[in-house]
């Protein structure tokens, strides 16, 4: 459980694995940094939306979803997702997950979340490989290598994508009035109770997790922070106001269209009108 912080380390890499794609990957020797999610929650579920609109146009995401991981760490799919375990040892996905629902064993868990285990074996055999003829030679001065990246522990680039479309579409159906089922993780809600004031806070097992608690209570406020703009759908900061348009651009273009409509329909109506 994260409990009521998230953490990231500030350099993530992109590797390709050649039959599952882009992977993400965080940096070994960076400290991580803990941080509360819920206090940077807008810029959050609005950099994750941004991640879905070129994902959803079939463009590259590799560096949005690097650069988001600098700003907040990964997602946690693989903590998020576990919804109940077998007793062979084999695990059901949660089912409103972006990924599947089939069981799966845990060497199967390895391949899909770890493709790259064998390359961290690999170094770990070359790490220790070097420690041990640098002691032989008697030279205990040079460190032994180390591995640049943790190939343990990483993430699909499309996840990202794929959370991020969801959200906008989500979104979408919020602005046309359409009811829906919001899914979120392992959760619980925290009271405190400090100077006869009572607070609420969150436990999550991940930072989906959080961002699904985050946009639920977002729906919540009277205006929400972040609106699809009405144009072009791209996600907007209202910033508290009731902004429609992510740009001036789009305002512009919408107001032709809206008195050109008003137009068509004034000729119409002087078209039916019956004549004296």
């Amino acid at each position: 459980m994260y409990l009521e912080q998230c953490q990231t380390v500030r350099h993530y890499a992109v590797q390709v694995h050649p039959a599952r794609g882009a992977y993400l990957l965080g940096a070994l020797d960076a400290e991580a940094q803990k941080y509360d999610p819920f206090a940077h929650m807008t810029d959050l579920l609005f950099a994750l939306m941004r991640i879905g609109v070129p994902y959803r146009n079939g463009e590259d995401i590799c560096y949005a979803a690097q650069e988001f991981c600098a700003r907040f760490g990964f997602l946690g799919f693989e903590q998020a997702d576990v919804q109940k375990r077998y007793d062979d040892g084999s695990v059901k996905l949660y089912r409103g997950n972006v990924l599947c629902e089939k069981a799966l064993l845990p060497t199967q868990i390895e391949q899909l979340f770890r493709p790259f285990q064998r390359e961290l074996n690999r170094q770990h055999r070359r790490t220790q490989k070097s420690a041990f003829q640098a002691l032989s030679a008697g030279d205990g001065s040079e460190e032994p290598l180390v591995p640049e990246l943790d190939y343990s522990y990483c993430e699909r680039v499309e996840w990202y994508g794929k959370y991020g479309a969801q959200l906008l579409q989500r979104a979408a159906q919020i602005q046309c009035g359409e009811p829906f089922e919001l899914l979120i993780g392992n959760a619980e809600p925290v009271f405190r109770c400090e100077n006869g004031r009572v607070t609420r806070r969150w436990r999550f097992d991940s930072l989906k997790t959080a961002c699904d608690i985050g946009f639920a209570e977002m729906l919540l406020a009277e205006v929400p922070a972040i609106r699809l703009c009405k144009r072009c759908g791209k996600p907007l900061l209202t910033n508290g106001t009731r902004a429609a348009y992510c740009s001036t651009s789009c305002r512009n273009v919408e107001n032709v269209k809206n008195s050109r409509r008003r137009k068509r329909l004034e000729e119409r109506s002087r078209a039916a009108e019956p004549l004296l």
